[in-house]
């Protein structure tokens, strides 16, 4: 968590309230960009769920803020200059630099990512597999009203492996994949949103084949009414429903995929822009033991097939986000016991379970003494700390059960029970039975 990035950008967003108080509306408006725009890299590398929503809502409450201060200096006739040398194709560096922003928020790739690459989730998959994939191999089944679905929303708890799905049928499709945050559409540029939505858009029609997956849409679908809709949220929203409504029409070789977290707050008509709504739930305990062995990996562990049944039942109400967590946590624990240790042994470790460098070339037969966590009560521990031993005979020893079990206990999950009752109640009224 950046709290000195985050401590930075709130010292920014009160320098510009205090201009805004003092009528220096443009250098309000600058400083609380500022603040704006650093928030958003926070957000971006921020691994804590709380965090992110946090950041979420205050960006969401800025957008606001600089509309209405926006809405101050067109009434005072100010115009607004930016003193930046002119540079670039277009002549003009603000709106060079703009473009530049907009390029850097949408990440277009070419992912690659299996449906095997997924844990669970297999009445998700299905369907999207037939969404995408039946329409690819035998484009003769769909002629006439019988068109492939082109606008498909996921929703569900956060961290569940929806923005993974939407790879998944980027790959599936071999298309260009497109993606940005509904934040980064409405607050990277106040005032350019709707521009932003439309070249994003015309981005993935250049393309042979493109997959359009926009996160967080409530952020700028939310429902008509709602006190705290700025005048350029309404903009960037009708103009969305604009792009949406071309989505699907003849030649048109866009896939829309959109998630989120709180599907109550979509306006109805952008609901109805949906052809299909899919639920994706917290993953059973059967997902959650595939999910561990997943993560897992190639890690060296003595987990054995008895544990991950038992981490699969411990671990309910957790996400796949959480259990990422989890897994790398229990990863440093091994770290954490050499740290702490006070007394060390030497064992010998067969070659090919050593970690030190200077043996690489002996054979596997070989073995070689290493430095391993002990304690006081050991007759062959010998009394000293990490820092006396050289990096090379230092045992690396595996993740345990034990290991897994304290960063379960200690890594409290991100999803609210009340958020999981809501969602299924939405999805029993509103979502698409697959």
């Amino acid at each position: 968590m950046n709290t000195s990035d985050e401590n930075k950008a709130q010292t920014k967003i009160k320098q510009g309230e205090e201009f805004e108080k003092q009528n220096k509306l443009k250098e309000a408006r600058d400083s609380i960009i500022e603040g704006l725009n650093i928030l958003m890299n926070v957000r971006a590398q921020s691994q804590n769920q709380d965090q992110h929503n946090r950041i979420t809502q205050l960006l969401k409450e800025l957008v606001v803020k600089i509309d209405k201060i926006d809405g101050k200096i067109k009434q005072a006739g100010i115009k607004i200059d930016n003193d930046k040398k002119k540079t670039g194709s277009t002549g003009n560096a603000d709106d060079d630099k703009k473009k530049d922003d907009l390029d850097k928020s949408i990440l277009s790739e070419k992912p690659n990512v299996k449906w095997s690459d997924i844990a669970g989730l297999d009445d998700a998959k299905q369907f999207l597999q037939e969404a995408v994939s039946l329409p690819k191999k035998h484009p003769e089944l769909f002629v006439g009203e019988r068109k492939p679905w082109k606008s498909i929303l996921m929703f569900g708890p956060p961290g569940t492996g929806k923005s993974f799905l939407a790879k998944a049928v980027a790959t599936e499709v071999d298309a260009k994949f497109f993606t940005i945050s509904s934040a980064e559409i409405n607050s990277k540029w106040v005032g350019e949103g709707e521009k932003n939505v439309r070249e994003l858009f015309e981005k993935a029609r250049n393309q042979e084949q493109s997959v359009i997956f926009i996160d967080e849409i409530d952020s700028i679908t939310a429902k008509r009414g709602d006190e705290t809709e700025s005048e350029s949220a309404r903009r960037i929203k009708t103009e969305l429903f604009i792009q949406m409504q071309g989505v699907g029409s003849k030649n048109d070789n866009i896939l829309l995929l959109a998630a989120t977290n709180t599907p109550w707050n979509i306006d109805s008509a952008a609901l109805r822009r949906f052809n299909k709504r899919v639920y994706i739930p917290l993953p059973d305990t059967q997902t959650r033991e595939k999910l561990f062995r997943l993560k897992f990996g190639k890690a060296q562990t003595n987990l054995n097939n008895e544990d991950y049944h038992k981490l699969g039942e411990l671990s309910e109400g957790r996400s796949g986000s959480d259990i990422t967590n989890i897994v790398r946590d229990a990863l440093y624990q091994p770290i954490r016991d050499v740290e702490r240790a006070t007394h060390f042994k030497q064992i010998s470790v067969p070659v090919q379970n050593s970690s030190s460098t200077q043996i690489a070339s002996q054979t596997p037969q070989q073995t070689v003494k290493l430095w391993a966590a002990s304690n006081s009560n050991d007759k062959d521990a010998v009394a000293m700390t990490l820092d006396q031993i050289p990096a090379n005979e230092i045992y690396k020893s595996p993740v345990t059960f034990a290991h897994v079990l304290a960063s379960l206990q200690k890594t409290k999950g991100s999803v609210m029970p009340e958020d999981v009752r809501h969602c299924i109640q939405w999805n029993e009224e509103y979502g698409t039975t697959i």
